[in-house]
């Protein structure tokens, strides 16, 4: 994979994934963005950052039949990281597969479309790009999935 660093602005980068995908959600599912701030400026491949969004937030598409999926992002409080979260409230992730889940080939559901490959180039992307990606094992109503990017407030003066 090839990647162009460069300042990016976030919620734009947020707002093209949300558009990539709003026509995959289920009728009885919300769709909703809800930055903590705007805008936000990190040095990224936005490319690369927006197909792992979109490959979480299409992960969340298949999964979730009724309620919500919501993209937001919010500055860490170490200050060194932006922490953008994709919460749903589908079907969620057992127990058991959740240490595999980021591994090449891996689904949750065998029958489901896709081939598992998505959340391993999420992580491929995001290591990358300097982060990390996991899944929020405390949520329960749902999947969610927390990234780290990192961030400089040199980016953003105020």
């Amino acid at each position: 994979m090839k990647f162009i660093i460069e300042k990016t602005n976030l919620s734009d980068c947020c707002r093209n994934a949300l558009a990539s995908v709003e026509h995959r959600p289920f009728p009885d599912v919300q769709l909703t963005y809800t930055p903590s701030e705007e805008p936000l400026h990190i040095q990224t491949d936005s490319i690369r950052l927006q197909q792992l969004l979109i490959n979480l937030l299409a992960n969340a598409c298949k999964f979730t039949k009724e309620g919500e999926i919501n993209l937001s992002y919010q500055i860490d409080g170490d200050k060194r990281h932006v922490r953008i979260t994709v919460t749903d409230t589908g079907c969620g992730i057992p127990e058991d597969k959740q240490k595999v889940i980021f591994e090449r080939f891996e689904k949750v559901d065998e029958y489901a479309q896709g081939t598992g490959l998505g959340l391993s180039i999420s992580q491929t992307i995001i290591e990358h790009l300097g982060g990390s990606i996991q899944l929020d094992p405390t949520y329960k109503q749902g999947a969610r999935f927390i990234v780290l990017h990192p961030y400089d407030p040199l980016d953003n003066p105020s």
